[in-house]
């Protein structure tokens, strides 16, 4: 949504071009405006977030982030650190937290970038047309950003969805909280939450004079949902009891092929398949089940994510399944209303179903 909150902004991106939309919902009719359309470098390939406050989209490749400016027609890149461990990582989903502030879900690690390029990226140039008659983009380099990795061990992120920030401005420093589902192949489904505190009033400043760090940030494993045959628990082992080898307990014999989370957080959905059959099924929670059962057992550095009370298991309910032997009615995408509850999947074959 953009700031008046009566029309939807929506970057659509192939190999070659990008389209910025608005549509209008502010009427019954409803109308459709172009704001912007540029031609790709070859670089840009897979795009990952849109934030209309600041014009910026956000695409990656490879283990590089960059942030266009669908109005200036600027971008610049992020490059990972240089270390072994940032060549095995690359970004799986991107949200702003806020105009500043970037959380970059990446394969093995949360990063929190702090943006201290916005001033420069909506500087206007005189802008030139490609042979098709689309913006070029003007290259600005590579940025160097401020940035708070948190590690996520023992698992690979192979999908996320996320929820929107919310800040709260009711002491004298900023509180912004989101969270995130992300899952592993192997290991399951983490509901993690990212926490930040900012200098206040942040996001009302466009331009400030300073990068705007974060005082604090944090990033919480919540809940856990077992989806492989072993998976890594965080129960108390008693005195008389000796731990086992490997520190792995019993899960579900099942991998998850999509998920989606509410806009605040409050709600969630997955779907999975079984590996002894062909049965997809949908799953939704709502975390305040499996957070009001939340251990305050500290954990070791060696479990998923970063040193934080031990998770709860997700508790979930099964909402929908399929019986059917035809791969083409996988369940591959899903999306969720957290008001409404409606839910709605998209199959491998391409149809679209409403729950």
């Amino acid at each position: 949504m953009d700031d008046s909150g009566t029309a939807i902004i929506v970057a659509l991106s192939s190999h070659n071009i990008t389209k910025v939309l608005l549509f209008d919902v502010s009427t019954e009719e409803g109308t459709v405006r172009l704001l912007s359309s540029f031609a790709n470098p070859p670089h840009l390939y897979t795009l990952r977030a849109i934030h209309p406050a600041s014009q910026t989209v956000v695409f990656s490749h490879g283990l590089t982030v960059f942030f266009v400016n669908w109005s200036s027609h600027r971008f610049y890149s992020v490059l990972p650190h240089d270390d072994d461990e940032e060549l095995w990582t690359g970004p799986v989903g991107i949200a702003f937290l806020s105009s500043h502030h970037v959380l970059c879900v990446k394969t093995r690690s949360a990063d929190v970038y702090t943006l201290s390029d916005v001033a420069e990226m909506t500087m206007k140039d005189d802008t030139l047309l490609s042979s098709q008659g689309l913006a070029t983009l003007v290259d600005l380099g590579v940025r160097t950003v401020h940035r708070q990795s948190f590690p996520v061990q023992k698992a690979t992120l192979r999908g996320v969805a996320f929820s929107e920030p919310y800040i709260d401005r009711s002491s004298h420093t900023d509180v912004c909280t989101a969270s995130f589902l992300a899952y592993d192949v192997l290991h399951g489904l983490f509901h993690f939450e990212v926490q930040l505190i900012l200098p206040p009033g942040i996001d009302t400043v466009r331009h400030p004079p300073q990068p705007p760090l974060p005082f604090d940030a944090t990033c919480t494993l919540v809940a856990v949902r077992p989806m492989a045959q072993r998976f890594v628990t965080y129960e108390a082992i008693s005195d008389d009891t000796s731990p086992p080898r490997t520190e792995l307990a019993l899960g579900s014999s099942a991998f998850i092929s999509a998920c989606a989370l509410g806009t605040r957080g409050k709600r969630g959905v997955w779907t999975e398949r079984q590996r002894e059959h062909m049965s997809r099924a949908v799953y939704g929670f709502a975390s305040a089940d499996h957070c009001a059962v939340r251990s305050d057992t500290p954990r070791g550095e060696e479990d998923v994510g970063v040193v934080h009370p031990a998770p709860a298991e997700v508790h979930c309910k099964r909402l929908y399944e399929v019986q059917t032997y035809d791969l083409r009615d996988d369940l591959t995408h899903c999306a969720f209303s957290e008001v409404t509850g409606r839910i709605i999947l998209g199959t491998r074959r391409g149809q679209v179903q409403f729950l």
